[in-house]
């Protein structure tokens, strides 16, 4: 996902915390490592060099120990405290390491309460926006030693992520404090934000051609008349969707349509033409699209009026209900398809349409050579085996770990046939009967942990997740992902991206090099603007005329400008343009 998607993830889990072997004292290391060169040296080799063992480290504190983790947002919601699913299991037998999550967040509030708090765990992913305090208040160490020491697969696999990490996430100190995760040389294509909708529904309707955001709504409008209540009697939504996600809800899907990434504050990055723009004074601009769609939603009675007011995990639920006609994003469907077809619906599921008719550019994904600064590993002052602590984050760097964390446990989730690597019946039965087969396996429960992301191409041809290995995805298809397949003539579904869209692709986006924390003044500025945007938004889907929400737009884009929206979007402008040129010139010097 993109550093604004990563930005604005805000679920809050269960508050329950089980602290072990909780560190209070302050842990040192000396930086033998200089310049990024070393690092940058194995980079066009990091993907083929990866082999499936992890690389063993030297022995130091090997006892066994518990870690408190501070982690990002989870596939499926789960208690904090010791983790004891397969996974976990796995990783206890091999490390010696026992998980023990205080949290899973990555939200740049909860970062702030936590780094504020100074109690801090041993590990922690975070984002970019505590980076500064962290470093000057001396809370996390740094980590060149340890590297050298105890992290031969981070240099494997991510030399580069290294390399950045030192020159630009160190404040100056050309030392490594984070380390990026989310490593991917290359990409994939993937349908990630698209109308998914009840494609049974749909073909029920004789698939009626969809080239338009009014085409859609009046689909959804037509499969709500016919389908008020699901399988099990519960009531239908045509949308509902969550609204706490800053300008996610309004921007994701047209942006993604157009090749257009939000930013902040009112801006939108052009990721074919690459250049930043102002989507406020702009009628035609993606964001706009986004809240007329929903208005014209709202006012034809197919948006949950719990919408506006419901949290990430609630619309979550929903959509794991099969309660939600249509949905903007993959992962609210949940497992709808493999629960259908277990409960006895085959034929029945969630599945996307293709980019609409003249789709230009279309985000099918990123690939992150660099890693994902917004989903970066850091170790607490306080933790008292420093050592053991890189031991777990090189293991989430190793293809071993990775294969792991992504796949479930070998021998039981998935096996190796001869250096090609294959899914167990056991796995693949328990993903279709099993609603919790993410707990029961430990498959992607920590989703965004593993330093290498799921679209990580192995040297075999696969992908390090195993359901996105195109045999291996086809093999678990449901009689749904079949129909929708053989109805667009093509193998996977994500080939409809690539068939529908004229130029798909994945990007490395230029925000890792923009600055992180701006001035005090601007940053003021912006985040007043940001409020003032998140929380006005909403308010337009509510207008009862076409005329009532162009009086509150109009009203909007006066408030802003009187906030200083020209000057503070002058600043990231700027610092945009600086970002385009610093990242030209790290890529040049990495060659």
């Amino acid at each position: 996902m993109s550093k604004r998607t990563t930005r604005i993830l805000s679920f809050l889990l269960t508050a329950t915390i089980a602290l072990s072997m909780t560190a209070c004292g302050s842990a040192t290391n000396e930086n033998p490592a200089s310049a990024s060169a070393s690092d940058a040296s194995a980079a066009t080799s990091a993907s083929t060099a990866a082999t499936p063992e992890a690389t063993p480290t030297p022995e130091a504190s090997k006892e066994p120990v518990t870690l408190t983790i501070f982690g990002g947002e989870t596939e499926k919601t789960f208690p904090v405290g010791i983790q004891n699913d397969p996974v976990a299991l796995e990783i206890q037998k091999k490390l010696g390491i026992t998980l023990d999550v205080v949290d899973q967040s990555t939200t740049p509030e909860k970062a702030k309460i936590l780094v504020a708090s100074g109690d801090l765990p041993d590990l922690m992913e975070l984002n970019r926006v505590s980076l500064e305090t962290l470093i000057t208040n001396q809370q996390i160490i740094e980590m060149d030693s340890l590297l050298q020491t105890n992290g031969p697969d981070i240099m494997k696999n991510a030399p580069l992520a290294v390399a950045y990490s030192r020159k630009h996430l160190s404040m100056g100190n050309e030392k490594v404090f984070y380390i990026p995760g989310q490593v991917d040389p290359s990409g994939k294509i993937i349908n990630l934000v698209a109308p998914y909708i009840r494609w049974d529904y749909y073909a029920e309707l004789g698939y009626p051609p969809v080239k338009s955001y009014d085409d859609l709504l009046g689909v959804v409008d037509q499969m709500l008349k016919l389908h008020p209540t699901n399988e099990a009697g519960q009531k239908n939504f045509g949308f509902s969707m969550w609204f706490d996600w800053d300008t996610f809800a309004f921007g994701m899907l047209p942006g993604y349509q157009s090749g257009i990434q939000p930013m902040d504050p009112g801006l939108g990055y052009d990721q074919i033409n690459k250049v930043m723009f102002d989507w406020v004074n702009d009628d035609s601009a993606f964001m706009w699209k986004g809240v007329h769609f929903w208005n014209k939603a709202y006012r034809m009675g197919l948006l949950d009026l719990d919408a506006l007011t419901q949290k990430y995990d609630q619309a979550i639920q929903k959509g794991g209900q099969n309660r939600i006609l249509c949905m903007i994003t993959q992962w609210q469907q949940g497992n709808t398809n493999n629960d259908l077809e277990k409960a006895g619906f085959p034929g029945r599921g969630i599945e996307p349409l293709p980019p609409f008719e003249g789709t230009d550019g279309y985000i099918g994904g990123w690939k992150n050579m660099i890693g994902n600064p917004d989903r970066a590993w850091a170790i607490s002052a306080n933790c008292k085996t420093p050592d053991r602590a890189m031991d777990l984050i090189n293991y989430m760097f190793s293809v071993e770990g990775c294969l792991t964390m992504y796949n479930g446990v070998k021998d039981d989730s998935w096996k190796d046939e001869n250096g090609t690597y294959a899914l167990t019946d056991k796995f693949l039965d328990l993903r279709k009967n099993d609603t919790n087969f993410v707990l029961t396996t430990g498959a992607r429960k920590y989703n965004t942990w593993p330093g290498l992301n799921s679209t990580f191409q192995l040297p075999n041809g696969q992908t390090i997740e195993l359901l996105q290995d195109k045999a291996i995805e086809v093999s678990a298809y449901t009689k749904v992902d079949k129909d929708y397949c053989a109805y667009y003539g093509v193998d996977t579904k994500s080939e409809v991206v690539t068939k529908f869209a004229k130029r798909p692709f994945v990007d490395e986006y230029i925000s890792k090099f923009t600055t992180a924390t701006p001035p005090d003044d601007i940053n003021t500025a912006k985040e007043k603007l940001r409020a003032h945007i998140i929380k006005e938004l909403p308010k337009m889907v509510l207008a009862k005329t076409d005329e009532e929400l162009s009086a509150m737009i109009a009203s909007f884009r006066e408030e802003l400008k009187a906030m200083d929206l020209e000057k503070t979007q002058q600043w990231y402008l700027d610092d945009f343009n600086k970002a385009a040129a610093t990242e030209k010139e790290f890529l040049d010097s990495i060659k």
